[in-house]
């Protein structure tokens, strides 16, 4: 019994390959006879011509109905599975019951997923070679488990998968291959940056031999063209270079990991120096990265409040001219052909895109201004500005 449709075929491969039971036992049905063994629980799943192909993937729109003990279940359940217009494949497989779910998006050395634990609410966890987030039992288990699947990546560099979790043991119930621009939309940026930023605490400080491979791996990395076909655990790689570079900073500078010192971190892409050279980089990356994402306002950001200085630079502006006031930052601007030198704003987020975007254009921004502050900054008033010494006054 071969499975041939793309949503099961390489359920079937798999099944082969992973330790007995990971696969729940299943059997092709090709007739109403019923075929059920032992006294187990199933669920009777559907397959439509063209779900889970590799360029659509029509998720969820064929039947499953689980439940089905005996014969009875099983001949209503299956007029209504064969009613389907475009009906390809049609298998009943044990049931597993009160699992975990887990939503893995998996590529070569870079696992993204959503964790759904029983009682509490989802999750979001990553892993690459160069960090992760998320329990690391539960991360551990996953990457032994898929250890026997990884042959896959030669016939397709992006799987979407569907397992569950109960009782320390893993169930693959779906694998498929899916094209980047299917999941790109899952790798929002601020997503990304809140999981990654999350372990900024810096404790730990990396033995050399760590910093000289995740420089060596930057390197590499900064040499790509990013602007079309970027595989998407590239976001997630980006952000941990751009992490790796603060980390560096802060234990050059004997900084804590704050939203003070990323402000300071950021600064250094208008310089010209080592730091500064990579940063700028990593920071045109990131818009590259984006070219297709909207710019809406992001909420990741660090605790401390304040205000923020981006930049580095003493002057004289007049409001409306070369200084610009905006509550919420717009990308239309910094990307304009005649940007400001510098723009005053409410916001808060250093993670947000027109914050990355103005400081790899060195446009200088003065952030988390407080409204009262804000209402006085009329068109037509001089401000000095003074980012070495953190000064914002009205002449």
């Amino acid at each position: 019994m071969t499975l041939a449709s793309g949503k099961f075929k390489y359920l079937d491969i798999a099944k082969s390959r992973l330790p007995q039971g990971a696969v729940p036992a299943f059997l092709k049905i090709e007739s109403s006879e019923w075929l059920g063994w032992g006294s187990a629980s199933y669920i009777l799943r559907s397959a439509l011509k063209g779900e889970a192909d590799h360029a659509s993937l029509l998720s969820g729109k064929s039947l499953s109905i689980p439940g089905i003990r005996g014969k009875s279940e099983f001949d209503t359940a299956y007029p209504r599975v064969m009613a389907q217009v475009g009906l390809d494949e049609v298998i009943l497989q044990e049931e597993i019951t009160e699992y975990e779910h887990l939503t893995l998006i998996w590529e070569k050395d870079f696992l993204f997923g959503e964790w759904d634990p029983r009682n509490h609410s989802s999750t979001y966890l990553y892993w690459t070679p160069l960090g992760s987030s998320g329990e690391d039992s539960l991360l551990k288990g996953l990457l032994q488990f898929l250890l026997p699947l990884q042959y896959l990546h030669a016939d397709a560099p992006l799987w979407l998968l569907e397992l569950g979790l109960k009782d320390g043991q893993f169930y693959l119930f779906q694998i498929q291959p899916v094209e980047q621009s299917k999941v790109a939309h899952v790798f929002a940026e601020d997503w990304v940056q809140e999981l990654i930023s999350s372990r900024l605490r810096f404790s730990k400080s990396p033995g050399v031999m760590h910093l000289l491979k995740v420089e060596w791996n930057a390197r590499k990395f900064r040499k790509r063209d990013y602007r079309n076909h970027a595989p998407v655990s590239s976001v997630f790689q980006n952000w941990e270079y751009i992490f790796h570079y603060f980390r560096l900073f802060c234990m050059i500078n004997q900084f804590q990991a704050s939203g003070e010192s990323f402000s300071l971190f950021l600064s250094e892409a208008s310089s010209k120096g080592f730091m500064g050279t990579l940063l700028k980089r990593h920071l045109e990356i990131s818009n590259e990265l984006r070219i297709h994402e909207d710019a809406a306002p992001m909420e990741v950001r660090f605790q401390d409040g304040g205000l923020r200085f981006v930049g580095k630079g003493v002057g004289l502006g007049v409001i409306g001219q070369e200084v610009k006031i905006q509550r919420e930052l717009d990308l239309s601007l910094i990307y304009s052909d005649h940007p400001p030198r510098l723009i005053i704003s409410n916001s808060v987020s250093l993670l947000s895109h027109p914050v990355l975007a103005a400081a790899e254009q060195g446009i200088l921004l003065i952030l988390g201004v407080p409204e009262p502050l804000l209402g006085d900054l009329q068109v037509g008033r001089s401000v000095f500005f003074d980012f070495e010494k953190k000064i914002l006054r009205l002449e």
